[in-house]
């Protein structure tokens, strides 16, 4: 039999290998330019979303402006009734002219005035106390945490459920919702600058009375729930007392919730998160680092979470934990994570 001959045409091949060379350009350049327009989608939704941050950062500017007059009018009237009050007393310390009808005339108004710089010295005592709250963290911080506020969110919004010992299973989906949540709806955002009051008081007859208001600025204000809620934003502080409140009202006493905030003096930061200790398990939540992580053991928990913010432990003086019931300071990582490990072999 003879051999069949085939006789190949290179025109033919050439045509054939630049069709395939054109294809697969063709596809690349598809895929180049679906991925060009989901970089243009994301700077579109970054865009919004800075748009969105100026105004909020305006609207703060303005509320902050009007504070500060506030605080304006309120030291200049303070000032004027302590003048008024010092000229009275020292004509009320004219004790032999008691009997003389001008000067007990003179001596009532005083002690009317005095009554009245009293009830303004226990507003604005209760006023400073305010803006104490909200200036720093500490153990006043407690009375922000609140998981009341927060419940009808985990209940509507969150999770939908509160936390049922009889389902365990659902336990670890429940806390990583509440993380997720507030990650994803809750915008990290700087503090803007508020104002700090010291109060100088002057003793008279044995009562303290204000005689100065001083004002800092200061950039940090330390927002509740509902505002940080309310604003969709707020700083690692912010987001703690929110997702510990929401921690809180998700276990309903059947575990522990804190904000644990770990502090550097030699580079003056603070950075808080969040701790759920349930069933021998520490979850930690830290939405504004965007880190979920859990551990039955403490110290591995503490320090995969502080090398994953790379936070270097030997810088580390103070670690804060709180909760609505509960403020201890620890000075060492040791002595936290002993704590804490102790809390995690008591099963609650």
């Amino acid at each position: 039999m003879g051999r069949l001959m085939f006789k190949v045409n290179p025109v033919l091949v050439l045509v054939l290998l630049l069709a395939i060379t054109n294809a697969i350009w063709y596809a690349l350049y598809q895929q180049k330019q679906m991925e060009i327009r989901s970089i243009e989608l994301k700077y579109e939704h970054l865009k919004q979303m800075f748009n969105k941050t100026i105004l909020h950062l305006k609207e703060l500017n303005e509320n902050y402006t009007s504070l500060q007059l506030r605080y304006g009018r309120l030291k200049q009237a303070y000032d004027q009734l302590y003048k008024i009050l010092e000229q009275g007393l020292k004509v009320a310390g004219l004790n032999n002219l008691t009997n003389n009808s001008s000067c007990s005339i003179v001596i009532a108004r005083v002690g009317g005035i005095v009554e009245a710089y009293k009830m303004l010295n226990k507003s604005l005592s209760k006023f400073a106390r305010i803006i104490w709250l909200h200036t720093s963290l500490g153990p006043q911080t407690q009375k922000l945490i609140d998981p009341d506020r927060v419940m009808s969110y985990v209940l509507s919004r969150v999770v939908g459920r509160l936390y049922d010992p009889n389902h365990p299973e659902w336990l670890d989906k429940d806390i990583e919702q509440i993380y997720v949540w507030v990650k994803d709806n809750i915008i990290n955002s700087y503090d803007t600058y508020f104002p700090d009051i010291e109060i100088v008081y002057v003793n008279i007859s044995g009562e303290l009375y204000p005689k100065e208001i001083r004002f800092t600025l200061h950039r940090e204000y330390v927002q509740n729930p509902e505002e940080t809620l309310e604003r969709r934003a707020g700083d690692c502080e912010d987001q703690a007392i929110l997702v510990t409140s929401m921690l809180q009202a998700y276990l309903q006493g059947l575990g522990k919730a804190y904000m644990v905030c770990v502090v550097s003096a030699e580079y003056d930061i603070t950075h808080c998160a969040s701790i759920a200790v349930v069933n021998g398990t520490i979850y930690i939540l830290d939405t504004s680092m965007e880190y979920f992580g859990k551990d039955v053991n403490a110290y591995n928990a503490i320090m995969s979470w502080l090398a994953y913010i790379d936070y270097d432990p030997q810088y580390i003086d103070m670690i804060m934990v709180i909760n609505d019931k509960f403020y201890q300071v620890f000075r060492s990582l040791n002595k936290f994570t002993t704590w804490l490990q102790n809390m995690l072999q008591q099963k609650g």
